[in-house]
């Protein structure tokens, strides 16, 4: 059985992933870590690609520390 989550993740579902910032990218209060909630876009050796409402988020594989497929969004309600 495999180890790397991404070999059961598709590209186009839903996904969450945490990850460590590199120490530039750190907040001012010393977070250390990011997530990305979006669609996969791309997976390869090196690095993996999500599109999040914000735009896409290019993540070094070896920079995750959890990611797991989630729920598709849900719909936003119209205004009353």
């Amino acid at each position: 059985m495999s180890t790397d989550i991404f070999a059961t993740i598709e590209t186009g579902m839903r996904v969450v992933i945490r990850y460590r910032l590199p120490v530039a990218e750190q907040g001012n209060a010393g977070e250390q870590f990011s997530d990305a909630l979006g669609v996969l876009l791309t997976v390869n050796e090196a690095q993996i690609t999500v599109q999040t409402r914000t735009g896409q988020v290019s993540i070094e594989r070896k920079s995750i520390t959890h990611a797991k497929e989630v729920p598709p969004a849900p719909q936003r309600r119209g205004r009353r």
